[in-house]
C-alpha cells in the first residue's frame, strides 16, 4: 500500500466570490429567458439548422441540441452586455475517469458484498479533455473466489483471469503508484469521476473495508457524472449506452467491460464540456469512520483476526466432525453451496464458507450466508475453541435458540451474525456477558417470534462491541445502565422492540455513536437539551414511533455529519429549531407525525434531499415563506411532504426552482390560489399532490410538458374547475376511465394529461359531466336513481346510462316523470308468461332529464305494440280492433262497398227464403242456410266483404233457428252456452295459436255479441261507455224492433181488412213474445259478464285509480260514474231482473209444470212463445231449470270478470261451477233426447260442461309451464273441434229431418205417455223417427 502518497484534499466549499450569482434583473437575462422558450417550443430540425448554421455540433438527442444551443445564445448575449461571467477555474488538473466491474449473481441478495474484479482508470487532462493514460488490472475476489456463471458473461471476466490477478491490496498499490507517477495528489490536484455513485460509495468503500484498508481521501468526495449529464440536459439518461447514443455517439467496446465503460465515460465527460457544462464535485461520502450501515447488516473477514494464542483441546479431526453435524443437522446436501463438503479426500478448511487459522487446522470462521440451512446448529460448536466469525445469516428455515448455539467458553469469538434467520427463545445475557472478545452481535429480524426477554445487564462488559443489533426481537424492561461503557460502539439497533421503557439517560455517554436505530422500541420521555453534543459522529438518527414529547433539542446542529434525522409519529412540540437546517448536508429529515406548530425564526435548509413534516396538524406556517427557508436546496431537494399540516398562502412560482423535486405532497393544508404555472420544467417530477386545500382555478396547460410527471392529485378543492361554457376537459387532458372515482351510485373518470400523467380531481372540476352510473343504476352525471323492477341497468354506459324496459312493463308517470315500471300481465289480469302489448321488443329507454328537475322520461315511441295505446297498452288505435288484450289490425275488404251491399241484399233475400220454405223443404232450407253462413265466414276470412256482415247473418240465423228450429232447441241452448263460456275462456289468454285467434273472434262477433266488425267501422261508437251502452240496449233495442214489426203488420192488416186477421194477430204475438224471450236469453251471459267487469274494484297505480277493463278511465271520472250507474242498472234489472223477474214468473204464473192439464188449443198457444224456455226440459225441470241455467251462466261470468285472469283462483271457481253441473246433470239428465236409443241432448250437455272443465284446467296448467304448453294447447284445440263438429253435425241433423204422418189419436197417446209417465221413448210401436214435424213430442 502507498501508505506515503500524499493525498489531495479537495475544497469543502467554493469561495464567496465564485458562488456569488450575477446580477439577473439586467434586461439581457429576460431576453435569454424568451430566447430559451422559444428552443423549447422548436422541433430537432430546427435547432439542428440553427446548430449548423452557427458552425456547432448537431448530433444528439433534441434535448441535448436544445441544451447546446441554449448555452451557445446566452454566451453571446451576455457578451454583447459585457457581462460575460467570470470564467470559474478548474479546481482540478486532471479527471481520472473509474468503473469497477465487481462479483454478481443472477439475483443479488439484499446482504450480498460485491468483490471488485476489474479495475479501470483512464486519465483525461482537465483542460485539453486529451487521454493523458489509462491503468487496468483485474482482482482476485477473496470472500467468493470463484465467479459466478452470469458474472463472467455479463463482465467477460473470465475465471482464470482473476484466478491469476493479484488481490485488491496488490492492486490498489499499484494504483497509488500510477498516480505518484503523473504527480497526482502532489503537484496536480484530481478528481475520481464515476457513472453513479456506487462505484466510490459500494463498491470501493466496502471492498475497503472487506481488506481493513483505510478509504483514502479522494474517495471522500468524486463528480458524479450521471446526476450532471441529466441535469444539465434534463434527460432520463437510461444505461450508459442511452448516454452515448442521446449526445449522437456509439458506444465503443463491450458494455459491462470495466476498460471500455471508463472510456465511453471519459467521451461523455469531454462532450459535456464542449457543451458548456460545469463539471463539479457532486457527491460526497460522511464516513468519519472505517464501517458504514451496510457493513453492520453483512458479515466477512471485515474485522481483522485477533492475534490469540491458539486453544489446542480438539483435534482437527474433531473439529471436523463438529462440521459436518452441521451439515447433518441442517440438511446440507440442499444447501445452495456445499463445495466440498464431507469431502474425505479435501481438507475441511478448503470446504466452502469454512476458515481456518494460516499456522494449522483450527476452524477460526464460519460463513454460511443465505445458503438454505433448514434444521437447526449443533450444541457442539463451543468446541471449536478458536472460532472468531459465526455467521450463519438469511437462511429462513434455519431455527433453534441461542442457548443451543452460544456457550461462554467462546472466549474468542468476535463476530456473531445470526440475522435473518427463524432463531427464537431467550436471549442468554450472563453468556453473552462473558464472550468478551465480541465485536459485533447482528441478532436482527428474525422470522415469525424472535427472541424475548432484556437487554444483558452486563452488556457492559463487552468493552470491544462495536455493533450491537437486537432490531425485531421482543424485549422489554429499560437499556440497561452498563451501556455507557460500550466506547467502541457505532452502531445500535434496538427497532421494533415495542415494550422498551424509560429514555436516553444510559445512552448518552455513547459518543462513537454513528448509527442509532430505535424506531418503536417503546420510548418514551423527553430528549436532553444536549442530545446533539452526546453523538458529534451520529450518522443516522431513527427515533421514530415512539412515545417521546417535547421539544426537539436544540443542539442537533452540532451533529456535523448528520445524514439521516427521523423523529416521525412521536409527540414532539413546540417550533422546529433552527438549527435543525445547519446541519451541513442531512440528506433525509423526517418530523412527521408529531405536534409541532412552527419553524424558529431565521431557519435555513442547507443541501437537504427529503423533507417529511406531515402530520403535524398545529403546523401553521406560511408555504412562501417555508420555500424562501429551503432556497439553499433547489439543487438537492427530492422530496418535500408537508401533508395534514396547516401551511397557508399560495403556491407560488418558486416551487419550481426546485429544479430536481420528484416527490411533492401539500394535501391537507389550507393553500389558496391557483396552481402556477410552470415556467421552469422539472424533469424529474414524478408526483404532486395538492388536494384537499382551498385551490381554485385550472390545472395550468403546461403540467403536460412535464416529462416524469405520473401522478397529479388535484381533489377536493372545490373551487378548482373548468369554465362551464367551455368543453367539458381542455385540449391537454382526456377523460381517464381506467382510473375511477366510486361513489354510492355512480362512478367518475380521473384524467391524464397528454403525457400520460394520471390526474386525480373531483368529478365537480368537469361539472360531473363525465360520470356515468353503477350497474343496478341509471341516469346521467351524479344523478342517478335505481333500477326500478321491470327494468335493466346492466351496462355502464358513458357519459350516460338508460333503463330499458324489460319485455312486457309498461313505465307509469305521474306528472311526466316515471315513477315506476307496471307488469302488464298483472295489470291487465294475464299469467305472466302471456305476451301483453307492453314494450313488445323489450327495447324501450328511460333516461334522466335534468333540463328543470331531475325526473325520468321514456322514449314513447316504443311503449306499445302496433296498434295499442294509453295506460298499459290497453286502448286500441284507430283502425285497430282488440281481441282479449292485443289489438289487431282490421281487415281490409279487397272490393267496393257495391259488392257488400248486393250481398246483404242477396243475403236478406236467401234468409227469407229459406224461413219460408222450412216447413215444406226442411232440408233444403237447412243446408242453404248453413251454406250461406259457411260462404259469408269465407268471404270474410279473406276480407271480401266486412266482417259485420258476417255478424248480422249469423245472429240472424240463430234467431230464425230459435224461432223456428224447435227440433233443436236443447242442442242451440247448449251450443249457445258452450260456445259463449269457450269464447271467455280464449279470450281470458293469449298463447293461442293464430288460427284459433281469428275463430275465435268470430265466435265472439256472433254469441258474445261483441261487434269488432262494427268497431272498425264506427270506431267513435264503441268506446267502453258506448259499448256496454249498446249492449245493454241491445235487447231492449230487439224487443222494440219486434213490436213495431207487429204493430206495422197489426196496422196493415187493419186497413187491408185482411182474412182471418184476429188468429193471424194471435199467432204474430205469440211469434214476437217468444222472439222477446229469446233476445233476453241470448243477450244475458255478455252482459252479465260486462257488467260484473265495469262494477269490478279500481285497480291503483301511482295514486291513479283505474277501471280494470278500461286502465285508460280514470275512476272518479264522469265516464266511470256513467259506467257505474249503467252498471248497477243492468245488475238490477238484467242481471237479477231477468232470471227472477221475468223468466221465473213467466214460468210460475203460467203453470208450466201442470201444462198437460190445459186444453190441447191453450197449450199451443203457450208453446208457440214460451216453449223456448221449458220444452227442452222434463216435466219436473220445466219450472226451474232455465233459471239455474242462467244462474250458472251468471256465476262463471262473474269468476271471470272479477277475479284476476292471473289467478288460478279463476280456473277453481270456473270448474268448481262446470263440475257441480257436470255432477247435476249426470245424475238427474234434465233434457228430453231427440233419439230414443241415444240420448242425444243430455249426452251433449254432459259433454260440454265435461270439455269446458278440461279445458280450464289444462289452460291453466298451460299457462303456468310454458315450456311444455304447445302440446297441450293444441291438445285443448283438438278435443274442443271435435266437440264442435259434433255439435254441428247434431244441428243440422235435427234441423234436417222430415217427420212421418202420424194419426192424432197415436199423437194423443204419446203425448200423455210423456206428460204422466217423462219417459224418453215412444210407444213399441213407433220407431225412432217416429216424432212430430216440428221435432218434439207434440209439446
Amino acid at each position: 500500500m502507498a501508505e506515503g502518497l500524499p493525498y489531495f484534499d479537495q475544497r469543502e466549499n467554493e469561495s464567496a466570490e465564485n458562488r456569488k450569482a450575477p446580477i439577473y434583473d439586467h434586461p439581457v437575462f429576460r431576453e435569454i429567458s424568451l430566447s430559451n422558450g422559444k428552443i423549447n417550443k422548436m422541433k430537432k430540425d430546427e435547432v439542428k439548422k440553427i446548430l449548423k448554421e452557427r458552425g456547432l455540433d448537431t448530433r444528439g438527442v433534441k434535448e441535448v441540441l436544445q441544451k447546446r444551443l441554449k448555452n451557445h445564445i446566452k454566451k453571446e448575449k451576455l457578451a454583447q452586455a459585457k457581462l460575460e461571467q467570470k470564467k470559474i477555474m478548474n479546481e482540478v488538473h486532471f479527471y481520472c475517469v473509474i468503473d469497477f466491474e465487481g462479483t454478481c449473481e443472477e439475483n443479488n441478495p439484499d446482504d450480498y458484498i460485491h468483490e471488485i474484479i476489474e479495475f479501470p482508470a483512464v486519465l483525461l487532462n482537465a483542460v485539453t479533455l486529451e487521454k493523458v493514460s489509462e491503468f487496468h488490472e483485474y482482482c482476485k475476489p477473496q470472500d467468493k473466489p470463484e465467479l459466478s456463471q452470469f458474472c463472467q458473461n455479463l463482465t467477460g471476466v473470465t475465471q482464470e483471469i482473476v484466478d491469476n490477478a493479484d488481490t485488491f491490496s496488490g492492486v490498489l498499490d499499484n494504483f497509488h503508484q500510477w498516480l505518484r507517477d503523473h504527480k497526482l495528489g502532489s503537484e496536480y490536484k484530481f478528481a475520481v469521476v464515476t457513472d453513479g455513485p456506487y462505484d466510490m460509495k459500494r463498491f470501493f468503500s466496502g471492498q475497503c473495508q472487506l481488506c481493513s484498508i483505510p478509504i483514502p481521501k479522494y474517495a471522500r468526495k468524486w463528480i458524479n457524472l450521471r446526476k450532471l449529464y441529466r441535469n444539465f440536459y434534463k434527460v432520463l439518461n437510461g444505461t450508459l449506452e442511452d448516454m452515448v447514443n442521446n449526445l449522437g455517439m456509439k458506444f465503443e467496446g463491450r458494455p459491462h467491460c470495466g476498460m471500455d465503460d471508463a472510456r465511453n465515460i471519459a467521451r461523455i465527460l469531454r462532450k459535456m464540456v464542449q457543451d458548456g457544462c460545469e463539471i463539479k464535485f457532486n457527491e460526497k461520502k460522511h464516513r468519519p469512520t472505517l464501517f458504514d450501515k451496510a457493513f453492520a447488516y453483512r458479515c466477512s473477514s471485515e474485522i481483522s483476526m485477533l492475534n490469540v494464542t491458539l486453544d489446542r483441546s480438539f483435534s482437527p479431526k474433531q473439529e471436523r466432525n463438529v462440521l459436518m453435524e452441521v451439515f447433518n443437522q441442517t440438511a446440507g446436501h440442499n444447501w445452495r453451496n456445499n463445495t466440498h463438503w464431507g469431502n474425505d479426500s479435501v481438507p475441511h478448511c478448503s470446504w466452502h464458507g469454512i476458515e481456518c487459522h494460516n499456522t494449522n487446522s483450527s476452524v477460526i470462521g464460519i460463513t454460511l450466508i443465505n445458503n438454505n440451512l433448514v434444521g437447526t446448529l449443533p450444541r457442539s460448536l463451543w468446541k471449536l475453541r478458536n472460532l472468531q466469525i459465526l455467521c450463519i445469516g438469511t437462511n429462513a428455515n434455519l431455527s433453534g435458540s441461542l442457548d443451543e448455539i452460544l456457550s461462554s467458553n467462546m472466549t474468542t469469538l468476535h463476530t456473531l451474525y445470526l440475522a435473518f434467520n427463524k432463531l427464537s427463545g431467550g436471549i442468554p445475557g450472563e453468556t453473552l456477558a462473558k464472550m468478551k472478545s465480541l465485536k459485533i452481535i447482528q441478532l436482527c429480524c428474525q422470522l415469525r417470534k424472535g427472541f424475548y426477554g432484556e437487554i444483558p445487564k452486563d452488556i457492559g462488559n463487552l468493552t470491544q462491541l462495536q455493533v450491537l443489533g437486537f432490531g425485531g426481537s421482543r424485549l422489554k424492561g429499560s437499556i440497561p445502565k452498563s451501556i455507557s461503557k460500550l466506547k467502541k460502539l457505532w452502531f445500535l439497533d434496538l427497532k421494533s422492540a415495542t415494550s422498551l421503557s424509560g429514555g436516553f439517560a444510559n445512552l448518552v455517554n455513547l459518543s462513537s455513536l454513528q448509527y442509532m436505530h430505535l424506531s418503536m422500541a417503546g420510548l418514551n420521555g423527553t430528549l436532553p437539551d444536549e442530545f446533539g453534543l452526546y453523538y458529534p459522529a451520529m450518522v443516522e438518527c431513527i427515533l421514530s414511533g415512539n412515545r417521546f414529547t417535547g421539544s426537539i433539542p436544540a443542539t442537533l446542529g452540532n451533529m456535523t455529519h448528520l445524514q439521516y434525522l427521523n423523529l416521525a409519529r412521536n409527540s414532539f412540540s413546540g417550533k422546529i429549531p433552527e438549527s435543525i437546517g445547519s446541519v451541513s448536508s442531512p440528506h433525509i429529515i423526517d418530523l412527521s407525525g408529531n405536534n409541532l406548530s412552527s419553524f424558529e425564526d431565521g431557519i435555513k435548509f442547507n443541501d437537504l434531499e427529503v423533507l417529511l413534516l406531515a402530520g403535524n396538524k398545529n403546523l401553521t406556517h406560511s408555504f412562501d415563506s417555508l420555500l424562501d427557508a429551503m432556497e439553499s436546496t433547489r439543487k438537492s431537494l427530492r422530496i418535500l411532504n408537508i401533508s395534514e399540516c396547516n401551511f397557508y398562502g399560495i403556491i407560488t412560482s418558486k416551487l419550481w426552482k426546485f429544479e430536481n423535486l420528484i416527490s411533492v405532497d401539500l394535501r391537507k393544508n389550507n393553500l389558496t390560489g391557483t396552481l402556477p404555472w410552470a415556467f421552469q420544467i422539472l424533469y424529474f417530477l414524478h408526483d404532486l399532490d395538492v388536494s384537499t386545500n382551498k385551490l381554485s382555478g385550472q390545472i395550468p396547460g403546461n403540467y403536460a410538458d412535464l416529462p416524469s410527471l405520473k401522478v397529479l392529485d388535484v381533489s377536493k378543492n372545490p373551487s378548482m374547475r373548468m369554465n362551464e361554457e367551455h368543453e367539458i376537459l381542455p385540449k391537454y387532458m382526456t377523460a381517464d376511465f381506467a382510473s375511477l372515482i366510486l361513489f354510492d351510485k355512480f362512478k367518475c373518470p380521473n384524467a391524464r394529461l397528454n403525457n400520460n400523467t394520471r390526474v386525480i380531481l373531483d368529478p365537480s372540476y368537469y361539472f360531473y359531466r363525465l360520470c356515468f352510473c353503477d350497474r343496478g343504476y341509471y341516469g346521467f352525471g351524479k344523478t342517478c336513481l335505481p333500477c326500478m323492477e321491470g327494468g335493466t341497468c346492466n351496462v355502464e354506459k358513458r357519459p350516460s346510462q338508460d333503463m330499458t324496459i324489460k319485455k312486457g312493463y309498461w313505465p307509469s308517470s305521474r306528472d311526466q316523470n316515471v315513477t315506476h315500471l307496471v307488469d302488464c300481465s298483472q295489470a291487465l289480469g294475464t299469467n305472466p308468461q302471456v305476451s301483453t302489448p307492453c314494450n313488445p321488443l323489450g327495447t324501450c329507454r328511460c333516461w334522466i332529464d335534468t333540463d328543470h328537475s331531475p325526473s325520468t322520461v321514456c322514449n314513447k315511441s316504443c311503449f306499445c305494440r302496433t296498434g295499442s295505446k294509453g295506460r298499459f297498452c290497453s286502448l286500441c288505435e284507430h283502425g285497430y280492433y282488440k281481441q282479449g288484450i292485443i289489438c289487431y289490425a282490421c281487415p281490409q275488404a279487397n272490393t267496393s262497398v257495391y259488392i257488400p251491399a248486393a250481398l246483404a241484399i242477396l243475403t236478406i233475400i236467401l234468409m227469407t227464403l229459406a224461413f219460408y220454405l222450412y216447413e215444406k223443404k226442411r232440408f233444403f232450407s237447412t243446408l242453404l242456410v248453413f251454406t250461406q253462413i259457411i260462404i259469408l265466414a269465407l268471404l270474410a276470412i279473406f276480407h271480401i266483404i266486412p266482417a259485420w256482415l258476417l255478424e248480422l247473418n249469423a245472429i240472424a240465423l240463430f234467431i230464425g233457428l230459435a224461432e223456428r228450429g224447435k227440433a233443436a232447441r236443447g242442442i242451440l241452448k247448449i251450443s249457445v252456452y258452450y260456445l259463449q263460456t269457450l269464447d271467455a275462456l280464449i279470450s281470458c289468454n293469449n298463447f293461442w295459436p293464430p288460427q284459433v285467434l281469428k275463430i275465435q273472434r268470430y265466435i265472439s262477433y256472433v254469441f258474445n255479441f261483441h261487434f269488432s266488425g262494427l268497431v272498425c267501422t264506427f270506431p267513435h261508437l264503441f268506446t267502453p261507455l258506448g259499448e256496454f251502452a249498446i249492449l245493454i240496449l241491445l235487447p231492449v233495442i230487439c224487443i222494440l224492433c219486434i213490436w213495431l214489426y207487429f204493430a206495422l203488420v197489426c196496422l196493415v192488416g187493419g186497413v187491408l181488412n185482411v182474412y182471418n186477421l184476429q188468429e193471424r194477430r194471435l199467432r204474430l204475438r205469440n211469434t214476437c213474445l217468444q222472439l222477446s224471450i229469446v233476445s233476453l236469453n241470448l243477450t244475458y251471459f255478455p252482459i252479465v259478464k260486462k257488467t260484473a267487469l265495469v262494477l269490478a274494484p279500481c285497480a291503483k297505480d301511482n295514486n291513479y285509480y283505474y277501471l280494470r277493463e278500461a286502465p285508460w278511465i280514470e275512476c272518479g271520472g264522469p265516464v266511470h260514474t256513467m259506467l257505474q250507474v249503467l252498471g248497477w242498472l243492468s245488475l238490477v234489472f238484467y242481471v237479477i231482473g231477468v232470471p227472477f223477474g221475468v223468466f221465473l214468473p213467466l214460468l210460475r204464473h203460467n203453470k208450466v209444470g201442470s201444462r198437460h192439464e190445459l186444453p190441447q188449443q191453450d197449450q199451443e198457444s203457450l208453446d208457440s212463445w214460451l216453449g223456448s224456455i221449458y220444452l227442452p226440459y222434463k216435466k219436473d225441470f220445466r219450472s226451474s231449470f232455465e233459471i239455474i241455467f242462467l244462474l250458472r251462466r251468471m256465476l262463471i261470468a262473474f269468476a271471470l270478470s272479477l277475479i284476476n285472469r292471473a289467478s288460478s283462483f279463476q280456473t277453481i271457481a270456473v270448474c268448481f261451477v262446470l263440475l257441480v253441473a257436470l255432477c247435476f246433470q249426470l245424475l238427474f239428465k234434465p233434457y228430453i233426447d231427440s233419439y230414443q236409443k241415444f240420448p242425444l241432448e243430455n249426452t251433449a250437455e254432459a259433454l260440454v260442461l265435461l270439455t269446458l272443465h278440461f279445458s280450464f284446467m289444462n289452460v291453466r296448467y298451460a299457462a303456468q309451464n310454458p315450456d311444455s304448453s304447445t302440446p297441450i294447447v293444441w291438445m285443448v284445440v283438438a278435443v274442443n273441434v271435435v266437440l264442435f263438429c259434433g255439435m254441428v253435425i247434431s244441428m243440422i241433423v235435427l234441423l234436417g229431418r222430415r217427420s212421418h204422418v202420424v194419426r192424432s189419436s197415436t199423437m194423443e197417446v204419446h203425448l200423455r205417455a210423456v206428460d204422466e209417465d217423462d219417459s224418453t221413448l215412444p210407444p213399441p210401436e213407433f220407431s225412432s223417427s217416429c216424432l212430430l214435424d216440428d221435432g218434439t213430442y207434440n209439446d
